[in-house]
């Protein structure tokens, strides 16, 4: 990730033993991205070996980051798409997929953890461990979340507190990634 005054990696997780997720950027430059010069947003296999630059990195600056236990991909697929021949532009121009062809004959493993992180201009979610990002919405000021069973709870300045369903969760994702029918 990239370094200097104001950069760095400000929010940390772990999960499934080895795999891990880092995400920062610059409190000063929120809504960098990243570029040739370093990226936001990191994620590993195997948190003592080598880290790997997010493909699709987040919105901007983020502080929190959190990972959810292994959810249901047919609940996940139902709740987020909704139905095979629905396309999603956003997450083709991620995965170079589109939602039911990555859900069904990439990812093969019934059930999966969401990330999520959150920072001072949005928060993003990601399907695949911190690899490819998709904004989930441009509320400001949240700068932690957490999980709480299927529970997302999001937390900012001067105590504002947010905890949204799987379900709410979906709602922000398709007004910031609609969705259209395949002709």
């Amino acid at each position: 990730m990239k370094g200097g005054p104001a950069w760095g990696c400000y929010g940390l997780t772990t999960y499934q033993t080895q795999k891990g997720i880092a995400v920062g950027g610059n409190y000063a430059l929120p809504t960098f991205r990243g570029d040739s010069t370093g990226a936001i947003a990191a994620y590993t296999y195997d948190i003592l070996g080598n880290w790997h630059p997010a493909k699709t990195p987040p919105a901007g600056y983020r502080s929190g980051i959190c990972i959810s236990a292994d959810l249901s991909k047919d609940t996940l697929f139902n709740l987020f798409f909704g139905d095979s021949r629905n396309h999603c532009q956003s997450f083709y121009d991620a995965f170079s997929e589109q939602p039911a062809d990555y859900f069904f004959k990439t990812h093969h493993r019934n059930h999966m953890p969401v990330a999520i992180c959150t920072g001072t201009t949005g928060t993003d979610i990601s399907f695949d461990g911190g690899k490819h990002w998709l904004p989930l919405s441009q509320e400001r000021g949240f700068n932690a979340c957490a999980w709480s069973c299927s529970q997302l709870i999001l937390a900012g300045n001067l105590g504002k507190v947010q905890s949204l369903s799987l379900r709410e969760i979906s709602v922000k994702f398709r007004q910031l990634n609609p969705l259209s029918t395949s002709r």
